[in-house]
């Protein structure tokens, strides 16, 4: 039982140090939701969200998508908040794609996507995801919103690209 516990430490401490906190979005009076990047990258950089509540941590590191690096110079992504319900229903966008929705958590009842539910089936979880989307579109009529996984992005890519950080 020891030995289970100790490789339950090792192996959380080496997976939080293979990832670095991109950033941290504010949500409402003690909630955020972190966004953390994988360490090593070639091609695709994958990125993984946390929701806290003060020190709770309520939704653990749940890999959202994976960053394609498309360009010699690594642009990080940059994400944004759109809320309703007073906040008690929050979507993250990447501001390039601000219509793809990439996560969505539901404060009332603790609900994340794509996290979702322990053994809960994909198609499952993208209908209650899709439920949740409608409930943020009821409060912004004139948003394009569209879950990640029904996103098509168009080919090629356009939009305006954030300068390097020097």
């Amino acid at each position: 039982m020891l030995l289970a516990i100790g490789a339950a430490f090792v192996w959380k401490c080496a997976a939080e140090s293979e990832t670095y906190k991109l950033c941290e979005l504010r949500v409402g009076e003690k909630r955020r939701i972190l966004i953390r990047a994988a360490s090593y990258a070639e091609v695709n950089q994958n990125l993984f969200y946390e929701v806290r509540i003060g020190d709770r941590t309520v939704v653990p590191g749940c890999w959202f998508t994976a960053w394609h690096r498309d360009t010699t110079e690594w642009d990080d992504p940059a994400f944004r908040v759109v809320s309703a319900e007073g906040g008690e229903l929050v979507g993250v966008v990447e501001i390039n794609t601000p219509e793809e929705i990439l996560i969505l958590h539901d404060f009332s009842t603790g609900y994340s996507w794509p996290a979702s539910i322990s053994g809960e089936h994909w198609k499952t979880a993208s209908a209650h995801a899709r439920r949740l989307l409608e409930r943020l579109k009821g409060e912004t009529p004139a948003s394009h919103y569209v879950l990640s996984c029904d996103y098509v992005a168009p080919i090629p890519r356009s939009g305006p690209r954030r300068a390097p950080v020097k």
